[in-house]
C-alpha cells in the first residue's frame, strides 16, 4: 500500500476544496442568472398585461363616451322617458341590438336617474348593485363615462359594466336624464386575454387582486384552481403570499408562497 506524504495530502485536499468553492460559486452564478431571467421575462410580460388590460378598458370606454357625448341619444332617451311610445321602444331597442351585436356586449340597460332599470335589451334578470349604482354617481359628477369594479351582483359570472351617463343642455346648464350601462361578461373577453401567455409555461398565470377589508380578493380565473374569479380570499396578513404584498404597496420583483402553498417568483404592480 502506497502511503501518500503529508504535504502531497494536505496539497490534495486544498485542491479539492479549491474544486468545490469554485464549483458552489459556478453553481451560485448560474442560478442567479437564472433568476434573473425569469424575473426579466416576468417584468416584460407584466408590462405587456398591464398594455393589453389599458387598452382593452380604453376602447371600453371609448364605447360608452361616444354615446355620452352624443346629444341625440341623450334628447331620444329623454323623451322616451317622459312619453313613452311603441315606435320610440322600437327605435331604442334597435339601437341597444346594435350596440349589443356589434361592440359584443352581454346585455344593454338603460336607467332612469332613480336607479330604475326602464329598458333593458335582453329581457334577462339584471340586479343593480351598489357598486354600480356608486359608479353611475361618479360618472353623472365627472360627466363621462366610467368603468365599472368587475363584480358578480345577481349574475352567475364575473361582470364588468360600462356607464354612460346621458344629458340634454337645459339653457347654460346639463340636465341629467339617465344612463345606458353595457355590460360585460368577462369570462368571454378579459379573463381569456389575462390567461393567455406569451411564452410557454406550464405554471405562470396573470393574476388581478384587489383589497377587500382585511382581505385579498382574486377577481379573475386562476390556472391551477377552479371557479376562483370573486370568491378566493385570503387573509392580508399573509405577509409570504405576492398578492398580499402587491396590495399593501409593494411593487417590483417578490419571492414568496402563492395560493396554492407553492414557492414562486412573481412581478406585481
Amino acid at each position: 500500500m502506497t502511503v501518500l506524504p503529508r504535504r502531497w495530502l494536505l496539497a490534495y485536499l486544498a485542491l479539492l476544496l479549491m474544486m468545490l468553492v469554485g464549483g458552489w460559486r459556478f453553481f451560485c452564478h448560474e442560478e442567479d442568472h437564472k433568476h434573473r431571467q425569469v424575473v426579466d421575462q416576468l417584468e416584460s410580460i407584466a408590462q405587456l398585461k398591464i398594455r393589453q388590460i389599458l387598452q382593452w378598458q380604453g376602447e371600453r370606454l371609448g364605447d360608452g363616451q361616444v354615446i355620452t357625448d352624443s346629444p341625440f341619444a341623450a334628447e331620444r332617451v329623454a323623451a322616451w322617458l317622459a312619453a313613452p311610445t311603441d315606435g320610440q321602444t322600437a327605435r331604442l331597442h334597435a339601437w341597444f341590438a346594435s350596440l349589443q351585436k356589434n361592440y359584443q356586449y352581454a346585455n344593454v340597460l338603460l336607467l332612469d336617474p332613480k336607479g330604475r332599470i326602464c329598458l333593458n335589451q335582453s329581457n334577462s334578470e339584471e340586479p343593480i348593485g351598489e357598486g354600480t349604482l356608486t359608479t353611475i354617481t361618479e360618472a353623472v359628477r365627472q360627466k363621462r363615462a366610467l368603468l365599472t369594479d368587475i363584480h358578480q351582483h345577481g349574475h352567475r359570472t364575473p361582470h364588468q359594466g360600462v356607464v354612460s351617463p346621458l344629458f340634454t343642455q337645459q339653457g347654460e346648464n346639463q340636465q341629467w336624464v339617465g344612463t345606458v350601462v353595457l355590460l360585460i361578461d368577462a369570462q368571454r373577453f378579459l379573463f381569456p386575454m389575462l390567461q393567455n401567455w406569451p411564452v410557454t409555461s406550464n405554471s405562470a398565470e396573470t393574476l388581478l387582486v384587489r383589497r377587500d377589508g382585511d382581505e385579498v380578493l382574486f377577481l379573475n380565473e386562476l390556472r391551477h384552481r377552479r371557479d376562483a374569479a370573486l370568491r378566493l380570499r385570503v387573509p392580508i396578513k399573509r405577509a409570504d403570499l405576492p398578492a398580499a404584498m402587491v396590495v399593501s404597496g409593494r411593487q417590483g420583483q417578490v419571492d414568496g408562497i402563492d395560493y396554492r402553498g407553492t414557492p414562486v417568483i412573481a412581478v406585481g404592480y
